[in-house]
């Protein structure tokens, strides 16, 4: 593959993506990934793709790829069978009818991520060329987030922060108690707060995420969330009232996220938002799990304080969607493409 196509294969993902993720026209995306005229990139488009970008974003995306294996289970519940996606026909045989030869590249798995599993399970991405890469927030670190995205637009839908969110809520009155000394109603009062101001954020968080983004908000508000539980838990009793506070950073993260996600099936938001409930299911039995075992066996504060790890994994993942906008900004129109 010579550079410029090298190039215009880049270039071309990141329209993808664009396509998938914005509501922006076709001649603001080509601009942004480096085609000045808007029409010569709608032809290079359909000769690298096959479809007009007009026609892309309405096409059915049947030929994607799932790198996290409960979110094979979550389309399989909702209807969708991709066509790559993490099986092993020995240890999930009770996918076996569902996927059957309609998975026509089987990645593997194992109880450890080693790098060979990796190596194996990129090299079938890379074979398979997938429409769309659908992977989780921990999938997009162990893979490599700008490997996946040469092989395809790649989507990261995270589900750590439900662990956080799902945490405080269920495990603040105990900590408060058990850690602090208040007394139980007093507890009680704390919660009710972080629900009023959590309610507060949820109903105005749409008037200023459009102005900052939203890749950028999520990562702002896991770091402030993660400042006000900090404040909150290192202090003193005059700094409990951060975890009221905190209920404002926290009511934005998961509709920003949602949104995002829409975003990608626009005619599918019902499917869409069962599989991200779905998986936040997971986060929330998995994040009372862990409170309970580490409480256990190193103290309530202990087990109380991983929320603080959850929501810096969050801000990790918040860093990687910024990160990822931030390449879609306009590239450097090289005449000698456009002419060519």
């Amino acid at each position: 593959m010579s550079p410029s196509d090298y190039l215009s294969q880049i270039r071309i993902n990141r329209a993808k993506e664009q396509l998938l993720t914005s509501r922006a026209p076709v001649k603001e995306i080509a601009a942004q990934v480096g085609f000045a005229d808007e029409f010569y990139f709608s032809r290079k488009f359909k000769k690298t793709v096959g479809t007009a970008p007009s026609a892309f974003l309405g096409s059915k995306k049947s030929h994607m790829a799932i790198m996290n294996f409960p979110y094979v289970g979550h389309l399989l519940a909702l209807g969708v069978v991709p066509s790559i996606g993490v099986y092993d026909q020995n240890r999930d045989r009770h996918r076996r009818e569902l996927l059957g030869a309609r998975l026509h590249y089987p990645l593997k798995r194992t109880k450890r991520f080693e790098a060979q599993l990796a190596d194996y399970n990129l090299q079938a991405l890379r074979e398979s060329r997938p429409e769309l890469i659908v992977c989780s927030d921990y999938d997009s670190e162990a893979y490599g987030l700008s490997t996946m995205q040469k092989m395809g637009p790649t989507v990261v839908i995270p589900w750590i922060y439900v662990m956080a969110e799902v945490g405080l809520a269920t495990w603040l009155p105990t900590y408060l108690v058990q850690v602090r000394g208040i007394a139980l109603t007093e507890g009680a009062f704390y919660l009710s707060g972080f629900y009023l101001v959590f309610t507060i954020g949820r109903l105005t968080a749409h008037r200023w995420i459009g102005r900052i983004g939203q890749e950028k908000a999520v990562l702002l508000c896991s770091l402030s969330a993660i400042v006000a539980l900090a404040l909150a838990i290192a202090g003193s009793s005059g700094t409990l009232g951060f975890f009221i506070a905190s209920g404002i950073s926290f009511a934005a993260i998961f509709p920003t996220i949602a949104a995002i996600a829409c975003q990608l099936y626009p005619a599918h938001t019902g499917k869409v938002l069962g599989f991200l409930f779905t998986a936040s299911g997971i986060g929330s039995l998995l994040a009372n799990a862990a409170i309970g075992a580490a409480a256990s066996q190193y103290g309530m504060g202990f087990g109380f304080s991983l929320i603080l790890i959850f929501l810096a994994l969050v801000v990790c993942m918040g860093s990687v969607m910024n990160g990822n906008k931030k390449k879609h900004q306009p590239l450097p129109v090289e005449p000698s493409l456009e002419n060519e």
